[in-house]
């Protein structure tokens, strides 16, 4: 399952859906073999996500997804939930009662959840799981550098474009800005995985004003080659989104940040010569 899994992260969705439906083979056997349920479930997750049409037979798949992890990974996921709002409700009351030993137990249940996702290669739980996780780390206040570079990388490996744009924002308002540097110039875009890719181009995006000049001429070199021919990436990670369209955003934050004499002269020639990118 985790080959599958892998390959459908490469963008190789034709070869994870065979081993995917390989796995389905161990149905017969999931109803008394709880590891076995678990790999069929997660198949089956694999499966629906990467076709692109009704896959046959969905009813089955489908009803492969109800197994004893995704139950234990969803109650996980609820006593996180659960511990969460009661925190919310106490902090609103001003609550200043201390409790001798505490845990963070909304990060132990989040935490929990994404290990159960991620161990029986359900990738697509995973994400839900490992995204919610970085964001309470955020939400804490856990201000040090390392915890927020963590929490950023976390959320843009588990694709969470939305979440990595709000967070980024914040961070870049409220310190520490070095920390969206460090996040962001650690990305080596060329081996960005299927899920992963537009979280990639959003942090990079918003972190262009704080990133360096020789991080931001990586970045923009990647975008031209792109922009010029999309297939490179397109047909390679079988990308569910327009990537011209963002790679092109990104390249426009990118831009007033570029090298003066190098590659910002190079980008400036093309658009005054109106260079007609493939979008």
């Amino acid at each position: 399952m985790h080959k599958a899994r892998c390959l459908s992260e490469l963008g190789d969705l034709e070869a994870a859906q065979y081993l995917a439906i390989e796995i389905q083979s161990l149905r017969p056997m999931a109803r008394t073999d709880p590891t076995a349920g678990a790999l069929v479930g997660s198949s089956a997750g694999l499966i629906i996500a990467t076709s692109w049409s009704k896959p046959h037979g969905i009813a089955d798949v489908v009803a492969g997804r109800d197994t004893l992890a995704a139950w234990w990974r969803t109650e996980e996921v609820a006593a996180g939930l659960q511990h969460q709002a009661n925190e919310d409700f106490r902090e609103w009351a001003q609550d200043t009662t201390i409790t001798i030993g505490a845990s963070d137990q909304t990060w132990l249940h989040l935490r929990a959840a994404s290990s159960i996702a991620g161990l029986t290669g359900d990738h697509f739980a995973w994400r839900s799981a490992y995204a919610q996780l970085a964001r309470r780390v955020l939400v804490t206040g856990h201000r040090s550098t390392a915890h927020v570079v963590s929490a950023l990388t976390a959320m843009r490996i588990a694709g969470d474009d939305d979440g990595v744009k709000l967070a980024v924002r914040h961070v870049l308002r409220v310190g520490p800005a070095i920390a969206v540097k460090d996040a962001a110039s650690g990305i080596d875009i060329d081996i960005s995985i299927r899920t992963g890719l537009l979280a990639d181009i959003e942090l990079i995006s918003a972190a262009a004003d704080v990133l360096d000049v020789a991080d931001v001429d990586r970045q923009a070199e990647w975008a031209l080659r792109v922009l010029e021919d999309p297939p490179i990436i397109t047909q390679r990670l079988k990308s569910t989104f327009l990537v011209p369209i963002y790679v092109l955003r990104m390249l426009t934050e990118l831009i007033p940040v570029l090298s003066e004499f190098g590659l910002g002269s190079r980008v400036r020639r093309r658009v005054e010569g109106r260079h007609s990118f493939r979008i």
